[in-house]
């Protein structure tokens, strides 16, 4: 897992990605899987006027589904500090327009490793923005043998 932070004019920014170095094992896979559905989950449920826990309940039922449990707060604040700046994404704070913050679900057990995916986001008066752009690259190989 690379995890980025940027700082410019003091405000920080903050990315990650997961990577395997060759072919991904079924259960880094299976990680992988949740973890995507926990941040599609996320931006579901994104909106001005949600309360924050909202976001952490998406995230954490759309894994349960793959068997997992998300081990903390799936995400936090941004701006002149790093990461606990409001808001806190598992408290019942409302969402304003103009709100900052990543979104980061993840599993860490044994036998997967740290996958994460890592963005920040920016609420909008009629939904949201995600501000940061990274391709996510870990996927099922090809029949080809693709390799990560």
């Amino acid at each position: 897992m690379v995890d980025f932070v940027a700082v410019v004019d003091g405000y920080h920014a903050d990315l990650a990605r997961s990577f395997v170095l060759g072919s991904p094992s079924e259960r880094q896979l299976h990680a992988w899987e949740a973890v995507s559905a926990a941040y599609r989950a996320i931006l579901q449920a994104l909106a001005p006027g949600r309360p924050c826990s909202d976001l952490q309940r998406a995230a954490v039922s759309a894994l349960a589904e793959f068997g997992y449990e998300h081990p903390s707060r799936v995400g936090h604040g941004l701006g002149l500090g790093h990461s606990y700046e409001w808001p806190a994404l598992d408290s019942d704070d409302v969402l304003e327009a103009g709100a900052v913050f990543c979104i980061e679900p993840r599993i860490n057990q044994p036998g997967t490793g740290l996958v994460k995916i890592e963005d920040d986001v920016i609420v909008t008066e009629t939904g949201f923005e995600v501000i940061t752009h990274a391709r996510n690259v870990f996927s099922r190989p090809s029949q080809a043998g693709h390799r990560l």
